[in-house]
């Protein structure tokens, strides 16, 4: 979270929420809201799958020619690299 640059948007409601719930055992309408917010939230820019489907079918290719096994790689075989969101 702070590592991502959004320490002070997120580490104060994160941890409102993770003392909220241990002291009181249970959630305030504002926090169960807040809550809600940040895990739908997305921080990863949008072309970090791509280039990690990239990083893994060559990784998979890799060890599927060493091993003589393609069973990991054939995941990657079936269609194209994932379309580009946003």
């Amino acid at each position: 979270m702070q590592n991502a640059g959004y320490g002070a948007t997120w580490a104060g409601r994160m941890s409102r929420i993770l003392m909220e719930q241990y002291l009181l055992d249970s959630l305030t309408p504002r926090s169960k809201a807040d809550l809600e917010s940040i895990s739908k939230t997305s921080i990863i820019p949008g072309y970090i799958p791509r280039e990690q489907f990239i990083m893994d079918s060559t990784s998979a290719a890799y060890w599927a020619n060493i091993r003589k096994d393609s069973t990991q790689y054939r995941k990657y075989l079936k269609g194209a690299l994932p379309e580009k969101k946003g």
